[in-house]
Formats: C-alpha cells, structure tokens, sequence
C-alpha cells in the first residue's frame, strides 16, 4: 500500500509540474495565432498588389496599341546651326 501511494504523490507531482506549463502554452499558441495573422494581411497585400500590377500591365498593352509607332520627326544633329 505505502509504494502504491509514494507512486501516485510522485504522479501528482508530475501531474503539477505539467499544469505548470499551461500558461507558456497558451501564451506560445497566441504569439503563433498573432503570427498567423500577421502572415495572412501581408499574403492578402501580395495579393492585391499582383492584382495592380497584373491591372497596369494590362493598361500598359492597350495604351501601347493606341500610341501611333512613329519615328521623332526631329533635325539630324549636323543640321542645328
């Protein structure tokens, strides 16, 4: 009976001593979710800025298809006495 007992103090004191990192646990899961989080707004900014650049590329090509291909009707260099 009496090993019995020391077994089971011995396992009540385990038993606190793993109670005892509850408070770091949660304190650790909610830096993680807060990281999370954080990661999640910069994906959804990466994302929206891809949308803008894929948005201008876009402009870019139908601005390119208006703008005549014209050479510069300028003077040669050896003409600007």
């Amino acid at each position: 009976m009496n090993r019995h007992l020391r077994e089971l103090i011995s396992l009540s004191k385990v038993d606190k001593e793993l109670d005892g990192f509850n408070p770091q646990i949660e304190k650790a899961t909610k830096r993680v979710d807060e990281q999370k989080r954080v990661v999640k707004r910069k994906e959804d900014e990466i994302k929206k800025l891809l949308k803008q650049i894929d948005d201008n590329r876009e402009k870019i090509d139908v601005y390119e298809e208006k703008i005549p291909k014209c050479k510069p009707n300028r003077p040669k260099k050896d003409n600007w006495n």
